[in-house]
């Protein structure tokens, strides 16, 4: 019983800086990917952290997002949460930025099948402009909740 309700806590992280990226409005996935495969406990419910360096590099107000979806039974299996800006972070905008920005968030995920691995992928883009943006870190944690 013990088992189901307190599956472990699972954590990924890399600091492989992303340089110059441009995914304009679609969620793109990081090289090397940054995921992990968390079992559902008894409750159905994951919460999830989330956390990321961002800059802006482009003469243009960019933002970048980083967030995450997830995937039944691994990687491949079916999508069963798409990718939501708001439970991720976004850089601020500023133009040419010289500093990266650390943020991170907190979500939690429900009404998911006990027993049941989920896959928990990291991916990013640029939004609302024409320019780049660089992403320094990230990380992403997962932790059931009974």
């Amino acid at each position: 019983m013990y088992g189901q309700d307190f599956p472990p806590s699972q954590f990924d992280q890399d600091w492989t800086q992303q340089a110059d990226l441009a995914q304009f409005g679609t969620f793109s996935v990081g090289s090397p990917e940054v995921a992990v495969l968390q079992v559902a406990p008894r409750s159905g419910k994951i919460f999830v952290a989330i956390a990321a360096g961002i800059r802006n590099q482009a003469a243009s107000p960019e933002r970048g997002e980083v967030t995450f979806h997830v995937h039944r039974d691994g990687p491949d299996g079916i999508l069963v949460q798409s990718a939501f800006a708001a439970w991720g972070v976004k850089s601020n905008g500023v133009q040419l930025a010289s500093q990266f920005q650390y943020m991170g968030n907190f979500s939690l995920i429900e009404d998911l099948d006990p027993g049941v691995a989920y896959h928990f992928q990291v991916v990013h883009r640029s939004v609302a402009g024409q320019g780049t943006i660089d992403i320094a870190s990230r990380s992403i944690m997962t932790i059931p909740v009974p």
